[in-house]
């Protein structure tokens, strides 16, 4: 998920270097202090589970939409957790929350082992998942 490196500056505030998965969108920021830190970092993640989340039931929606066989209930159930994901990304704690009681669902909609998405699935959405059990201490396998 996303860290910060931090480091003091000489006038006792925080330069910090938000650091993503994927390392190409990494922004340097400078804060007050450690809680305003953390306070970022809480942001990004949120934002970025938000993003990651409601990318990939898009990606998931087109996907059973193109199936042999459309299967209307996984389509709802992905565009209703869309509009979850969506309504509950105001706070990282509250949105991990609604993350873990959707994890059943979330589940549901994996693509197979076989699919050309599933390494997306298993290096971007399986993490998110487990970043929020950890985050709130329940386990989670996958």
């Amino acid at each position: 998920m996303i860290y910060a490196e931090a480091n003091y500056t000489q006038d006792n505030r925080v330069s910090m270097v938000i650091c993503y998965p994927d390392s190409q969108d990494n922004k340097t920021v400078t804060v007050a202090n450690e809680s305003e830190g953390r306070r970022i970092v809480y942001f990004h993640n949120r934002q970025y589970f938000k993003l990651q989340l409601t990318e990939w039931l898009g990606q998931r929606i087109n996907a059973l939409n193109h199936a042999e066989v459309v299967d209307e209930d996984r389509i709802t159930l992905a565009e209703t957790l869309i509009e979850c994901i969506n309504k509950h990304s105001n706070a990282l704690h509250p949105q991990c929350r609604k993350i873990i009681e959707k994890t059943p669902l979330l589940l549901k909609l994996a693509p197979s082992a076989q699919s050309r998405h599933y390494d997306k699935y298993r290096s971007d959405i399986l993490p998110i998942i487990q970043f929020c059990h950890d985050l709130q201490g329940i386990p989670f396998q996958a």
